[in-house]
């Protein structure tokens, strides 16, 4: 039989166990919310442009989201699906502890990638255009206007890509080492 002493310990320690559980939940559940309620609360201020603190954001977690969490290889269309509603329950939690909007992560690599794009295409067209504004000749002239069109047709918030150019060199390491 067991003594009555031993049986009243071992209750106080389970009632103890449980107490101590019971006190942590609500602990990590209003860690929870309130990161959930910040990440809503950034939602209302997105616009199509990327911002510097969002690129950096990026920049800093794009590397640990690789190197730990993608084996999903997520690539989705944000015309017609969203990133997070593949993402399994642990990748969500990373983001909610990282303060990051899952959406909007993918989006500002999305963006990013694009707007590298457009920039080597830019360069790609002024040196193109400082090598036939030498030239007198009618097609030399005809294509430098063609040229001076295209840059002019790309709708690109400057400030979006002054951001993006003075970040070139890491986003192409960044792009290289994880595609």
């Amino acid at each position: 039989m067991v003594d009555s002493k031993i049986l009243h310990r071992l209750l106080f320690v389970w009632s103890a166990v449980l107490l101590i559980v019971i006190w942590q939940i609500p602990v990590s559940e209003t860690v929870w919310f309130s990161a959930n309620r910040e990440i809503k609360e950034q939602r209302r201020h997105y616009t199509a442009e990327i911002t510097a603190k969002e690129l950096d954001d990026f920049i800093r977690y794009w590397p640990e989201y690789n190197n730990f969490y993608s084996p999903q290889n997520i690539n989705a269309s944000y015309k017609t699906e969203l990133p997070s509603h593949y993402l399994d329950w642990k990748t969500r939690i990373w983001f909610v502890y990282h303060h990051l909007d899952i959406n909007r992560f993918f989006y500002v690599r999305q963006r990013a990638s694009s707007l590298l794009q457009i920039l080597e295409t830019r360069k790609r067209a002024e040196a193109l255009i400082n090598e036939l504004s030498a030239r007198n000749e009618k097609v030399a002239i005809e294509m430098v206007d063609l040229q001076k069109k295209i840059l002019r047709a790309e709708k690109i918030d400057e400030v979006e890509f002054l951001i993006i150019s003075s970040r070139e060199e890491k986003l192409r390491e960044l792009f290289r080492q994880y595609p």
